[in-house]
């Protein structure tokens, strides 16, 4: 029954009551129709402000998910920056560790310089793009595209309890397994943004260990090349039975700087991978999540 059905038959009921208490001359008078008609407007207004929260709960989840999607793609041309980068390093390194070069059998002078004349180009190209990678300290960053994200998601977490009440209440007219599907969803939803914030909190740990790492190590690209540009300028003084060992000492002077730094690049291209899993499942849950709050909210218009 709407608001405007009772009304009519309040209003009935207070002119028949008028008419009787005229006739047995008791008094009930506009008063008592004012607050009865006070009473019901009131009641209409709550129960139509009631509607009007319930459209805005889903207003706020629908505005703060394109928010938060906005954000996060951010992130991910972010991440596409850095994997780019950090491949283009790892291209270099692998060939700058040169591992194979110690375990040969013979080794002669023109093999040591080619080696030699080899590392230096490749670590002419090697450095600005490590200097690059240090100074924008791109892992920090991104940590910080990262956490503001999820703050937006935690946004959306502090609203699922008031949307549940919603989904529970009989004016939405979903049935049991419809409304069991939609928590199932916001459960996964909330783990998920548990999930990535501990994988954030990894990744930042990571960013923070390299950073602190290069900025402070004494092995440095520049330093290694003027290592090797001296090996290469004393080579035509060096006896043939010491060549080996001069090339066993540039190999482990440039793997020991580079085979950290591989590992360093891997493992943050490894973090970024499961942060963009983790992510692209929650997208998921976001489009699960909408077609059902949308077809809901169809029914509270109605209504």
């Amino acid at each position: 029954m709407n608001s405007l059905n009772l009304i009519y038959i309040l209003t009935a009921i207070l002119i028949f009551k008028k008419t009787i208490c005229s006739k047995t001359e008791d008094v009930f008078g506009t008063d008592d129709a004012a607050l009865g008609l006070i009473i019901l407007q009131n009641e209409t207004f709550e129960q139509e402000n009631n509607i009007i929260d319930k459209k805005d709960i889903f207003s706020s989840f629908f505005n703060l998910m394109k928010c938060a999607r906005e954000m996060f793609k951010k992130v991910e041309e972010e991440k596409e920056r850095i994997v780019t980068s950090n491949k283009n390093l790892l291209n270099l390194s692998s060939i700058l560790k040169m591992e194979t070069l110690v375990d040969l059998k013979s080794i002669n002078r023109d093999r040591y310089l080619a080696y030699l004349k080899e590392s230096i180009n490749l670590i002419n190209k090697f450095s600005p793009l490590f200097k690059k990678k240090i100074d924008d300290e791109s892992g920090l960053n991104m940590s910080k595209l990262i956490k503001e994200g999820i703050l937006e998601l935690e946004k959306i977490t502090n609203l699922i309890p008031k949307i549940t009440e919603v989904i529970d209440s009989e004016e939405t007219e979903q049935n049991p397994s419809e409304r069991d599907d939609i928590k199932e969803i916001f459960e996964h939803f909330e783990k998920q943004v548990q999930k990535l914030k501990q994988e954030s909190e990894r990744y930042y740990k990571s960013a923070i260990d390299f950073f602190e790492y290069h900025k402070s190590s004494e092995v440095k690209p520049e330093k290694i090349k003027a290592h090797l540009v001296n090996f290469r300028n004393n080579s035509m003084f060096i006896k043939k039975n010491d060549i080996r060992i001069k090339a066993v000492s540039c190999n482990q002077l440039v793997s020991a700087f580079f085979r950290h730094f591989t590992t360093s690049c891997e493992i943050e291209n490894r973090l970024l991978n499961s942060l963009c899993e983790i992510l692209n499942d929650i997208w998921v849950c976001k489009s699960k999540a909408e077609r059902y709050l949308k077809s809901i909210n169809d029914v509270l218009v109605k209504n």
